[in-house]
C-alpha cells in the first residue's frame, strides 16, 4: 500500500517524495515543454492517488495519445482490476448527464429559479466558447435566457427537456410570431417584447440567436450530449436514475478514479464538452455544500486536467482555483507553461494566468523557456526570479523545479530541483506484461461504463469538428490520406462509409487522423510493434474552396499531393508518419495515391520542384504551389524567425533539421555544455541576419553556430558571408553541412578558401576528392563540416513510437 502520492525522486537518495493526502485539497500546477515528462508524472500522481484512497479523482484528458488507456494499465497494475474506474470514450459515446436538466438541484433543496439561473448561464458559456463573436448578434442572449426559462416553466414547462426543443421554440417565434405559454405574467410580458416592433428586426434578432443555438444542434457530439434527458428510477424521491444516466453527485466521496477521455474531438468540442463536464461538477459540489452537515468537512476531489491550455481555460475554472478548496476540490493543471492561459483566445480568460499562479501552491515545473510570472511565482529569498528563469531554461528531460505548499514545509517558500518518480506499475515503458487480462477488464469495463452512463452518437457520428490548429479529425475523407493508402498497421482498417478507422478485432471506430490510428492499434494490440512503414502521413487538408479546386490548373490528387509535400517540408507531421531528415518523398506521394505522372503534372504547373541533392526522392512546393493550396503564410522572402526562406528547398530543409537535431544531442545534451536549447532560424540580437541552426544558452547567446549549405549562382557568396557572421557572433563552434562530399566542397570550402570577394577565409585550400573526415577546421567561423549522410549515422533514426 502506497501510503503518499508520489511526485518525484530525491536527486541525492533516489528516495520517492510523495504528498500526504492529508494535505488535500491543494492545487497544483504541473508545466514544462512536450517531452519533460509531464504526462508520466501525472499518471504516477494519479496511480499513487487512487491506491492512497479517500477521495475522489475526476481526469481530463484531450491529448488522444494513449494517455487515458496508459492510466487504466496503471490502475488495473496496482488494484489488478478496474472496479473502481470509470471510463468513459467521449466521441465515441457522450455521458449522459442532461444539459437542461434541474431535478438534481430540486432533490437537493435548490431554489427552482437560481437553479435555472445556473443552467442558463453554462448554457451560454457553451456557446461563447464556441462562438468568440457570439455578442454582435443583437438581443441573442436576451431571446436564449427567455425561452430557456419558459421550457422550465412550472405549468407549462418540464424540470427537464432536450435541447432541440429550444431551436425549435426559436423558429416559431420567428416564423409565425408565436411565444411558448408560460405561467409567469413577467415573462410573458418578456417574451411579448421579442415579438413587437419592426418584422425584420424580429426576424434578424431570431436569426442571430437561432444561429447561435445551431453551433450546438449543428455539432453531432454537443447535441447528442444536449438532448439526453436521463430518466429517473425508483420513484420521487429517491435519487437514483435508469440508465444510460451519468451523475457526478453519485461519486463524490467514493473512492474512484473517473477518466474522461476526449482526444477523439476538435479542439472547440474539446472545450464546450470540458465546460459542459466542470459546470455538472460545480453544481454537484454545490449540491453538496448546501447538504453538507454543520461543521462537517466534505470529502476531498481531485480534478486533473492534462493539456489545460486547451481544455481548462474556461472562466468558471477561476472559481474552482479561488474557491473550490473551501469545497474540498484539488485542482491539477498539466500544460506547457501557464503563459499560455494569458494567450489563449478563449474570451473571459484573461485573468485566470494570474489566479494559476496565485492559487496553486504546489508547482511541479519541467523546462520552461519563457514565462517571467512563472519565474516571479517560484523565486524564493535565495533565488530571484531571474535565476529561476535561468533554471527552468536549463533543467533536462525529468528533471523538475518542485514548490511545495507552504504548510509542507513551514511558512517560508522553498524551492527543490527533484528528478521524476518512478514510472507506475502496469506503463508500457517498464514491461510489466498485463497481456490479456488487462486487454479483457478494460474492454469489459469500458462496455459496462458505456452502457451506464453514455448514450450513443450512432450514424449521425461525424468526427469533423475539429478546429484548424487541432490535431483531431479531419473535415472529410479528402482531407485525410486514409482512404487512399495501400497499407495501414495490422488490426486496423479504413471505413469509408462511416470515414473513421476500425479496429479490426471489435470493430470500434476512431478518429480518421494520426491520434485516431494509434488508438485503434492500440484498442487490442501495441503501438510500439507497428511496423513503421506502414503508417502513413495521415493529414491531407487542402484550404481550397470547391470552386478554387475547380478552377485549379490540377486535379483533385495532384492538389493533395502538393499540401503532403509542404505539410512534410513544414514538418508538421510527427516522425512516426514522416521524418524529413530520413524519408523519401515517395511515401508522401503514395499515401494521396498519386503517380510520377502526376508529379509531372504539378511541376508543369510550377507547384512542384524536383530536389536532386539527395539520393532519396525529394519534392519542393514552390510559393506559386503554396500560394495554390492558399498556405502562402506571408508576403516576401522569409517567413521569419524560427521559419524557413519562402523559396527554400525541401533539401535545405532537411539538412537544417539534421544539423539541428546533431547540436541538440552532442551539445545540449552534454551536461559540461552551456548551450541549453538548438534552434532553427535564429536571428540574433544586434546581428543583421540569421543563423540555420543556433545553439544557445540560458542568456540567449549563440554559443554554437550551424549553416546548411548548396551550390546555387550565389554559392561564392553565401558561404563567406555566413562564414563573417559566424566571427562578428564569436561562436565557440561553427558548423557547415551540405548534402554531400562535392557539395560540401562546392558550397563551402571552396568559397571559403577562394571567394567570390574579400581575402580567404580559410589559410587552406582542399582538393574536391579530399574526404571531409581528413580535413581538421580550427578557423574562427568553421570548426567543422558535415554531409547529411555523417549526420544520419550519428543521429537516431525514426521510430514508430516518435513524436
Amino acid at each position: 500500500m502506497i501510503a503518499d502520492i508520489l511526485y518525484g525522486t530525491d536527486r541525492a537518495t533516489g528516495d520517492p517524495l510523495g504528498i500526504d493526502p492529508d494535505h488535500l485539497p491543494v492545487h497544483a500546477l504541473i508545466s514544462g515543454k512536450t517531452g519533460s515528462g509531464k504526462s508520466v508524472l501525472l499518471q504516477q500522481l494519479l496511480t499513487s492517488g487512487h491506491v492512497a484512497g479517500d477521495h475522489t479523482q475526476i481526469v481530463i484528458d484531450g491529448k488522444g495519445d494513449g494517455f487515458p488507456e496508459t492510466l487504466a494499465r496503471c490502475l488495473y497494475a496496482v488494484d489488478g482490476d478496474l472496479s473502481d474506474v470509470v471510463y468513459l470514450p467521449v466521441g465515441e459515446v457522450v455521458p449522459a448527464m442532461g444539459l437542461f436538466d434541474v431535478r438534481p438541484a430540486l432533490e437537493a433543496g435548490l431554489d427552482r429559479a437560481l437553479a435555472v439561473e445556473r443552467r442558463i448561464d453554462q448554457y451560454l458559456q457553451v456557446l461563447r466558447l464556441l462562438e468568440p463573436n457570439f455578442d454582435d448578434a443583437i438581443r441573442a442572449e436576451d431571446v436564449i435566457r427567455r425561452l430557456v426559462a419558459a421550457a422550465f416553466d412550472t405549468e407549462h414547462g418540464s424540470d427537464a427537456f432536450p435541447h432541440r426543443q429550444l431551436l425549435a421554440a426559436i423558429q416559431r417565434v420567428r416564423m409565425d410570431g408565436t411565444s411558448p405559454p408560460v405561467s409567469s405574467p413577467r415573462l410573458e410580458d418578456l417574451l411579448r417584447q421579442l415579438t413587437a416592433g419592426d418584422q425584420q428586426l424580429v426576424d434578424r434578432i431570431m436569426q442571430g440567436a437561432a444561429t447561435r443555438v445551431e453551433k450546438v444542434a449543428g455539432d453531432p457530439v454537443l447535441a447528442t450530449l444536449a438532448d439526453v434527458v436521463p430518466d429517473p428510477a425508483g420513484g420521487e424521491a429517491a435519487r437514483t436514475w435508469a440508465p444510460p444516466a451519468f451523475r457526478f453527485g453519485e461519486w463524490l466521496g467514493e473512492d474512484v478514479t473517473i477518466i474522461i477521455d476526449v482526444g477523439a474531438l476538435g479542439v472547440s468540442q474539446q472545450r464546450a464538452v470540458t465546460h459542459l463536464l466542470v459546470a455538472q461538477l460545480w453544481f454537484a459540489l454545490q449540491r453538496r455544500q448546501q447538504t453538507l452537515p454543520a461543521g462537517a468537512t466534505p470529502a476531498d476531489v481531485l480534478v486533473a486536467i492534462d493539456e489545460f491550455a486547451t481544455l481548462g481555460l474556461t472562466p468558471l475554472m477561476q472559481r474552482y482555483l479561488a474557491e473550490g478548496r473551501g469545497m474540498g476540490v484539488s485542482v491539477w493543471a498539466a500544460m506547457q507553461y501557464p503563459r499560455q492561459a494569458a494567450d489563449a483566445p478563449a474570451a473571459g480568460t484573461e485573468p485566470l494566468y494570474g489566479e494559476l499562479l496565485a492559487e496553486t501552491a504546489l508547482k511541479l515545473c519541467g523546462r520552461v523557456d519563457a514565462d517571467e510570472g512563472l519565474a516571479d511565482a517560484l523565486a524564493t529569498v535565495h533565488d530571484s526570479p531571474a535565476e529561476v528563469a535561468r533554471m527552468l531554461r536549463g533543467l533536462s528531460d525529468g528533471e523538475w523545479l518542485y514548490q511545495p505548499p507552504p504548510t509542507f514545509q513551514g511558512d517560508v517558500p522553498t524551492l527543490e530541483l527533484i528528478e521524476s518518480p518512478p514510472l507506475p506499475p502496469g506503463h508500457p515503458e517498464r514491461g510489466d506484461g498485463l497481456g490479456a487480462g488487462f486487454d479483457e477488464a478494460f474492454s469489459q469495463r469500458v462496455a459496462a461504463c458505456r452502457d451506464a452512463y453514455c448514450v450513443p452518437l450512432g450514424e449521425e457520428r461525424d468526427e469533423s469538428e475539429a478546429d484548424e490548429e487541432s490535431e483531431s479529425a479531419p473535415t472529410s475523407p479528402q482531407t485525410t490520406t486514409l482512404p487512399f493508402c495501400d497499407a495501414l498497421p495490422r488490426g486496423v482498417s479504413y471505413d469509408g462509409e462511416r470515414h473513421a478507422v476500425a479496429c479490426g478485432e471489435c470493430g470500434r471506430l476512431y478518429a480518421p487522423s494520426f491520434a485516431g490510428l494509434r488508438r485503434a492499434v492500440g484498442c487490442h494490440g501495441e503501438w510500439a510493434a507497428v511496423n513503421r512503414e506502414r503508417v502513413p502521413p495521415v493529414a491531407a487538408a487542402v484550404k481550397c474552396t470547391p470552386e478554387e479546386i475547380a478552377e485549379a490548373p490540377v486535379s483533385g490528387t495532384q492538389l493533395r499531393l502538393v499540401q503532403v509535400v509542404l505539410n512534410a517540408m513544414e514538418q508538421r507531421y510527427t516522425r512516426a508518419e514522416f521524418d524529413l531528415v530520413f524519408d523519401s518523398m515517395r511515401v508522401v506521394r503514395d499515401a494521396v495515391g498519386a503517380s510520377t505522372d502526376d508529379v509531372a503534372a504539378c511541376v508543369e504547373a510550377g507547384l512542384l520542384k524536383e530536389d536532386d541533392d539527395f539520393r532519396r526522392t525529394m519534392y519542393t512546393v514552390t510559393p506559386e504551389g503554396k500560394d495554390m493550396v492558399n498556405d502562402l503564410a506571408r508576403e516576401g522572402v522569409t517567413f521569419g524567425p524560427d521559419a524557413g526562406d519562402l523559396n527554400e528547398t525541401a533539401s535545405h530543409a532537411a539538412l537544417v533539421e539534421a544539423l539541428r537535431r546533431y547540436v541538440a544531442r552532442e551539445y545540449v545534451g552534454d551536461s559540461e555544455s552551456p548551450v541549453v536549447e538548438a534552434r532553427s532560424y535564429y536571428a540574433p540580437d544586434g546581428v543583421d541576419g540569421r543563423l540555420d541552426v543556433a545553439g544557445i544558452d540560458d542568456a540567449g547567446a549563440v554559443v554554437v553556430g550551424g549553416e546548411a549549405e548548396r551550390a546555387t549562382h550565389d554559392t561564392g557568396r553565401a558561404a563567406p558571408a555566413d562564414y563573417d557572421q559566424f566571427v562578428e557572433l564569436e561562436v565557440s563552434e561553427a558548423l557547415w553541412v551540405a548534402s554531400s562530399r562535392a557539395a560540401a566542397h562546392d558550397a563551402i570550402l571552396g568559397p571559403l578558401s577562394d571567394p567570390t570577394d574579400g581575402a580567404p577565409r580559410l589559410d587552406a585550400s582542399y582538393a574536391t576528392t579530399t574526404p571531409l573526415s581528413d580535413i581538421s577546421l580550427d578557423a574562427p567561423g568553421a570548426t567543422g563540416v558535415f554531409t547529411m549522410s555523417q549526420l544520419q549515422d550519428v543521429l537516431a533514426t525514426p521510430q514508430v513510437t516518435d513524436h
